[in-house]
């Protein structure tokens, strides 16, 4: 047999990557120190539909994708960002609408990290947005990722 049939073991970093492209389109709805991360339903080019997304139970093994340290400023390199910035691996399009008092900040520095460490990630966000996610039904909530796409067809 030769030996270019066989399958070649995968290293331990290598198992730890998500498989490329598992869902393409992202939400992500920041506030100061926690995200949620949904998956969006299109039909055709228009968002129908937003679903929870957590593919490899990041919520379940990093205390919801937040920032445990009690610690009032945005969380460090290394960390929550970093933890999320994960979660998005094999997303084709992330819009991100960041929520709370400092929600420009917030959004302003998780792109700048994923402009720094995760360059390939970054080119895939599509468009930001402040929102106030208390007063937003899903219904509205998917209304506002319309709008972040229509701006993109026009």
């Amino acid at each position: 047999m030769d030996d270019s049939s066989r399958v070649q073991p995968r290293t331990f970093d290598e198992m730890l990557q998500p498989p490329p492209m598992l869902h393409p389109h992202l939400l992500v709805v920041l506030e100061h120190n926690k995200a949620q991360v949904y998956k969006t339903e299109l039909r055709g080019s228009e968002p129908r539909h937003i679903y929870p997304y957590d593919p490899y139970n990041y919520a379940r093994q990093t205390g919801d994708t937040q920032d445990d340290s009690g610690d009032q400023r945005t969380p460090e390199h290394g960390g929550f960002r970093a933890k999320l910035a994960r979660r998005l691996q094999g997303a084709h399009t992330i819009v991100i609408f960041g929520h709370g008092p400092d929600a420009t900040r917030v959004m302003r520095e998780f792109i700048d990290e994923l402009n720094q460490d995760y360059p390939d990630l970054a080119k895939r966000v599509i468009g930001a947005k402040v929102v106030d996610r208390r007063c937003l039904t899903p219904t509205e909530l998917i209304a506002k990722v319309r709008q972040v796409y229509a701006h993109l067809d026009a």
